[in-house]
């Protein structure tokens, strides 16, 4: 995650790809996604959404990420 990270925030094409997400959702409500992932692998958690009280700032630059690994 932190290459990842590393990579969008120097502005370059960062490692891995996209399998699923949703856009922002209004505040108190919900929103899912259905993604297939396979067991061992890793893969990352990460909010692109903008952060109003952070001159836009997007929510990953602020540490709104996390590492999942898939276990059986």
């Amino acid at each position: 995650m932190a290459d990842f990270v590393a990579a969008l925030a120097a502005g370059e094409r960062p490692p891995g790809k996209m399998v699923g997400g949703l856009t922002a959702v209004d505040t108190d409500q919900d929103g899912y996604f259905t993604a297939t992932f396979e067991a061992g692998k890793q893969y990352g958690l990460i909010c692109f959404v903008p952060s109003v009280a952070n001159n836009a700032t997007p929510h990953f630059m602020m540490g709104m990420v996390r590492d999942l690994t898939v276990t059986n």
